[in-house]
């Protein structure tokens, strides 16, 4: 038994290193789950590459393929499990971090996602204090949310159970800066909201936003720009997943042909 759990130790030790892919923002697996199968993803590839030159790898996969195992630890559902157990210690290293430096302030945004759902980024940005380094400012990652409801009331309830789910104090927070949104920064919206909460989280609008802000102010007094820009986004609402998975089952020429004409998009080809 001894001799048994230490082989699986090492094999779990060698698929937790491959989790260097999520580090390289690469992909997992692709269309096939099989060895040895062309198109099996990064994963098993990996794997398999792993096997020609380490033997406990090599030993694996020969007793995968002789139906030796039943358990091989490769399924997606593991992968999954991996990629969750590596961020979880790497959220409790951050978490460390956070509460090593005291002070925090929180930088929030939300995105749409392929579905499309919006997913609320939260950010930790701190100030670690080294004798020899000095003072070095980190920000870090601390997870996506989905935001089932994107008020202002709804946003600011998401992160403040996040962060209380994290074990950090709103009273330590320092700082807020958000993008420049109604939900964000306006009249009993997530800035004012958390400033009720604590008078010293002082909101600073992002200031990469501003400037996207006065750019896209200055596209509208184009009249070109505001006939372009405004079909682009209907057409994002037309095709937007949900609706293209209920009405939509197969997408042909001659819905894309009546959709043309519908939208007159001649131009866009010209």
């Amino acid at each position: 038994m001894k001799v048994e759990a230490k082989r699986w130790k090492e094999i779990l030790t060698r698929l937790l290193a491959i989790n260097f892919l999520a580090e390289r923002n690469l992909p997992f697996r692709s269309h096939s789950d099989k060895l040895y199968e062309s198109g099996n993803g990064n994963f098993l590839g990996q794997v398999q590459l792993m096997a020609q030159f380490d033997p406990v790898m090599r030993d694996h996969l020969r007793r995968i393929q002789a139906k030796e195992a039943s358990d091989t630890y490769l399924s997606s559902h593991i992968q999954n499990k991996l990629i969750s157990l590596v961020a979880k210690c790497t959220t409790d290293a951050i978490v460390d971090q956070v509460k090593n430096a005291k002070y925090h302030s929180v930088i929030m945004d939300c995105t749409p996602d392929l579905s499309p759902n919006e997913q609320l980024l939260v950010v930790l940005r701190i100030e670690n204090c080294d004798i020899k380094k000095g003072i070095t400012i980190h920000e870090h990652f601390v997870g996506f949310l989905l935001a089932h409801d994107t008020t202002g009331k709804g946003l600011c309830e998401t992160v403040l159970v996040h962060l209380d789910k994290l074990h950090l104090d709103t009273a330590n927070c320092r700082g807020q800066s958000y993008d420049n949104g109604s939900n964000m920064q306006g009249k009993n919206q997530v800035a004012r909201r958390v400033l009720d909460l604590n008078s010293k989280a002082l909101c600073v609008p992002r200031g990469s936003h501003t400037l996207n802000l006065v750019v896209g102010d200055a596209a509208k007094s184009s009249v070109a720009s505001v006939r372009f820009f405004g079909l682009l986004q209907r057409l994002y609402t037309l095709f937007s997943w949900t609706i293209l998975k209920e009405h939509v089952k197969t997408f042909t020429m001659s819905i894309g042909l009546k959709l043309s004409k519908l939208f007159d998009i001649s131009f866009l080809t010209s």
